[in-house]
């Protein structure tokens, strides 16, 4: 196949305009001294020139014919790159000796400036270690868990230890052992330290004293196990000496070589592995294998562009995704390979090793690996951790009331080393809002909790309009640790959050016809908490006030439709049919079907509510009272409280863990009186009463009347389960269910809408459900209107979210967005038939986190699974410091070759024997015509 390139120092297209240019300019200025001559001379002459011209100045581009001949049948390798973020992390804590072998790998060092040798030999022999251990029979196999890794060197041995070394064909330990031998010979040749000799000196005689190394005796062989490992060690810890008294003294190449290694990311260092140079990878495969490059970018494969040139001064961009996947892009671009001979194929994974999502990469490997398909997965980074600290996860409630105090708990990963100052906090915007500083532990995972006065937050935020009442006003918060010098990575030390807080307490109307134990404990309930606002109502006859009063103050019942509509909840006793007018009861059926909301009916032992004779009232009771002598008999009490099937999943009646919820509730006391009734058939039964023959009464029932929903209460003696238990079970029950009853609160409201967009956080991929309330000018419900949500980010229309009405509630619309993808605050706006954008004020917002990622909470590189993948597959594990044994070990691959040529045209005879054609040409027409 041959191709043109274009290789000067002049680029194509710059070269291209420039020859066109002189081209034209030539062929104007000859064309002016061929006027006289015939037609076809005044067009042919100054072409002539003109394209020698032409061809004259494309010498500077560089013409070059590129001929690629493919000689029998090339292997096919593919190189997988990490495109993840942590791929942009540099590795300052790697150990000395690997840093300066991998800088002389990426030219920072000459070579031969450092001599491995002693190294390199400890390497191999704990490699021999290893398969001598492999092959050993069952007498040797409980050396496993006495030789570990922590046996062989110092902190950094699973930085310096390649575990994946090949086995070529079966072996056995007489072989072994023989390259034991040879390799303690060759390490004590190298080895100058008394200590070190010594040790190997040890090994070898254990050695030579084992009376079968076929089958050796399981302690004898378990001794020389761990004089093997001590050697390695004793090895290791020499070239580690020396190396340290190199850079203490004169070590100023050496160190000039580390510094380049510690400013490096492994993104940067992998591209110049790969790509720069003579001696790159690339260089080296391209003239036996077909090679191709793909950047991991998540759970996508990007092709990259293989360069003509061995030189690349700068390294493509990271593309920085917050996801490793080690598995969907290889198999996607495996299946959509065209491979003649799957066994010719081999996969490069160069990654730092840290997979955390998608499909498993070692049953990935495994799977390809029985198709012929090998991994050969080379590490980028430090087995070992960092001194770091991650912010893990923040914990706190998604609203809050102003004046509550906040509380949740901060995670952190702690991986530096003990007794360092350790700052944690939160910030709203510029100012910190709490703060504590700790000292680390090394220990890993901790839990820091934190406690804030919400309304400071609310201070410092900008909510207060004329136009516009807010119920929760979004704050944002950013929690962080305080970065130090000695950490490995600032990035991952913060994190974002909102906090829903509630600005108005709930309205909750208490009205009864007497002064009873049940209405007395929910009186001091509902006043203790500034959540709610109660106004309790106590009249009737037999009362301190025998009519009821009305008026616009607390303690009155409400003179107009207006004030009762501003409540959310009314809680409605044994009153007197007569104590409310027609027109009252008529307010409190729109107040429940009209204006949605919650009604709680709340009976007792004396079963008045049965009196009630008004139509509008009974009209929304969920029950009917049956006749007398029903299911259990008058003398009988009962003996437990049980959920229904309608409740137990329900969260308002959970009062305990969910596994001892159910046993709760039937521990509860029981009332002792339960009025016989029985519910209707659109209700539903939510807590029965149980009797000692098992038969079982209605106790809470509820049902939706319109807009709204009524709750029906057969006793009054829920006081009763605060003996012995104060407010744990009472007061936790009666929140719950009022929030269970009363209507959802909008979060933002004006004159015409009120508006809310359900949590006030979202995680990436989730659907935000859309609440609006439109009203007329008169105040009734607007049911008629055109309604659509704008969703906005940073000021700009992402979608637009067409609501539909609710059937069941007049001038109610609903809607659900779609997959909130893209992350950042986003505001929610309404824009409705009938309206102008000035009458509709009210805004919503939420916000969309960051994904959740493992990208940057480890850092450290797993070497772990790239050594199963390499030996699920058969393939071989290297690390970055080995990076150049790749072309060696994928030759085998290929059982063809590619020869690659170039003719340089523009230094070739065929294009200036093209030009003086031309001219000559040109000289021959021109001299005929006449001209000189």
């Amino acid at each position: 196949m041959t191709s043109l390139r274009f290789a000067g120092e002049l680029p194509l297209i710059p070269g291209l305009l420039l020859a066109l240019l002189v081209a034209v300019m030539a062929w104007r200025f000859y064309r002016r001294e061929c006027t006289q001559l015939q037609p076809r001379l005044r067009w042919l002459l100054p072409c002539l020139r003109a394209t020698a011209f032409l061809l004259g100045v494309l010498i500077l581009t560089g013409p070059v014919l590129h001929h690629r001949q493919t000689v029998a049948e090339p292997g096919t390798v593919r190189i997988y790159v990490d495109g993840s973020r942590s791929m942009s992390l540099v590795d300052r804590h790697l150990a000395a000796a690997r840093k300066l072998r991998i800088a002389e790998q990426q030219g920072w060092l000459a070579e031969e400036r450092v001599d491995f040798a002693l190294l390199d030999t400890a390497d191999r022999l704990q490699q021999q270690q290893q398969r001598w251990m492999a092959v050993q029979s069952a007498t040797l196999t409980d050396i496993a868990p006495d030789i570990t890794r922590s046996d062989i060197a110092g902190s950094d041995a699973t930085d310096s230890t390649n575990t994946s070394s090949p086995v070529n064909g079966p072996e056995t330990a007489a072989d072994i052992a023989a390259e034991i031998t040879a390799e303690l010979q060759s390490a004590r040749s190298l080895s100058a330290a008394a200590a070190t000799r010594s040790a190997i000196d040890a090994a070898q005689q254990l050695l030579e004293a084992l009376p079968d190394r076929e089958t050796p005796d399981g302690e004898a062989a378990r001794t020389f196990g761990r004089q093997l490992s001590a050697t390695v060690a004793a090895l290791r810890t020499e070239f580690d000496d020396d190396l340290a008294a190199r850079l203490s003294g004169d070590g100023g190449a050496l160190q000039t070589a580390i510094d380049l290694f510690d400013q490096s990311s492994r993104w940067q260092r992998l591209q110049r592995s790969l790509q720069t140079g003579e001696s790159s990878l690339l260089n080296d495969l391209r003239g036996s294998h077909n090679v191709e490059i793909v950047t991991l970018a998540g759970r996508d494969a990007l092709r990259q562009a293989i360069p003509e040139s061995p030189t690349v001064p700068t390294p493509p961009e990271l593309p920085n995704t917050p996801l490793t996947d080690l598995t969907s892009g290889v198999t996607a671009t495996q299946d959509s390979g065209e491979d003649s001979q799957a066994g010719q194929t081999a996969v490069v994974l160069l990654t730092d090793g840290r997979h955390n999502a998608g499909p498993s990469p070692v049953q990935t490997a495994r799977l390809m690996g029985a198709q012929g398909v090998a991994f050969y997965p080379v590490s980028f980074g430090a087995a070992t951790a960092p001194g770091d600290l991650v912010l893990k996860s923040v914990t706190h409630p998604d609203t809050a009331f102003v004046t509550d105090t906040l509380t949740g708990e901060l995670e952190i990963q702690d991986t530096m080393p003990a007794g360092r100052p350790l700052t944690v906090r939160l910030r709203q915007q510029d100012d910190v809002v709490w703060e504590q500083t700790l000292t680390t532990n090394g220990q890993g995972a901790r839990q820091i909790p934190f406690q804030l006065d919400v309304q400071t937050l609310l201070d410092g935020a900008d909510w207060q309009t004329s136009e516009v009442r807010q119920h929760a006003v979004p704050v944002d918060l950013q929690a962080e640790i305080v970065a130090t010098e000695s950490e490995a990575e600032a990035e991952n030390n913060t994190a974002a959050l909102r906090v829903g807080v509630i600005t108005q307490p709930s309205r909750i109307l208490l009205l009864d016809g007497r002064s009873r134990w049940e209405t007395r404990y929910l009186r001091n309930a509902f006043e203790r908490d500034s959540q709610w606002h109660v106004d309790v109502l106590i009249a009737g006859p037999g009362t301190d006030t025998p009519t009821l009063p009305r008026g616009d103050r607390d303690g009155q019942f409400p003179s107009s439709k207006e004030r009762l509509l501003s409540y959310d909840l009314v809680i409605l006793g044994e009153i007197p049919t007569a104590l409310l007018n027609d027109f009252e009861y008529e307010w409190l059926r729109e107040f429940v079907q009209v204006r949605g909301g919650g009604l709680v009916l709340l009976d007792g032992s004396r079963g008045r509510l049965q009196q009630q004779t008004a139509e509008q009232l009974l009209n929304l009771f969920p029950v009917e009272w049956e006749p007398v002598g029903g299911t259990a008999p008058a003398e009988s009490m009962p003996v437990a409280l049980s959920l229904t099937a309608a409740s137990r999943s329900l969260p308002d009646f959970l009062l305990a863990t969910a596994d001892h919820n159910e046993q709760l509730w039937q521990q509860l006391p029981p009332p002792r009186v339960v009025q016989p009734v029985t519910p209707l058939a659109d209700a539903e039964t939510l807590v029965e009463a149980v009797y000692p023959n098992d038969t079982r009464r209605a106790v809470l029932v509820t049902r939706l009347a319109g807009a709204g929903r009524v709750l029906y209460f057969s006793a009054d003696e829920t006081w009763r389960w605060r003996y012995k238990n104060a407010d744990t079970y009472h007061q936790r029950f009666w929140n719950q269910i009022a929030r269970y009853v009363m209507p959802e609160p909008f979060s933002s409201s004006d004159e015409f809408l009120s508006l809310d967009a359900g949590a006030v956080t979202y995680d990436p991929g989730d659907t935000a459900s859309l609440r609006v309330q439109l009203r007329g000018t008169d105040g009734r419900p607007m049911s008629t209107a055109t309604v659509d949500a704008l969703l906005s980010v940073d000021g700009e229309v992402v979608s637009t979210v067409s609501l539909t009405a609710d059937p069941s509630i007049p001038g109610r619309y609903l809607g659900t967005s779609g997959e909130l993808l893209l992350a950042g605050n986003y505001e929610v706006r309404v824009r409705a038939s009938g309206y102008s954008s000035d009458a509709l004020r009210a805004r919503a917002s939420f916000l969309v986190r960051e994904a959740q990622s493992a990208e940057l909470s480890e850092t450290s590189c797993n070497e772990r699974l790239l050594q199963q993948m390499a030996e699920e597959s058969g393939g071989v594990y290297l690390r970055e410091d080995q990076f150049q044994q790749l072309p060696s070990l994928l030759q085998p691959l290929s059982n063809g070759r590619i020869i690659e040529s170039d003719t340089v045209l523009w230094q070739s005879y065929w294009w200036f024997s093209a030009i003086l054609l031309l001219l000559t040409a040109e000289w021959w027409l021109r001299k005929r015509a006449g001209l000189l």
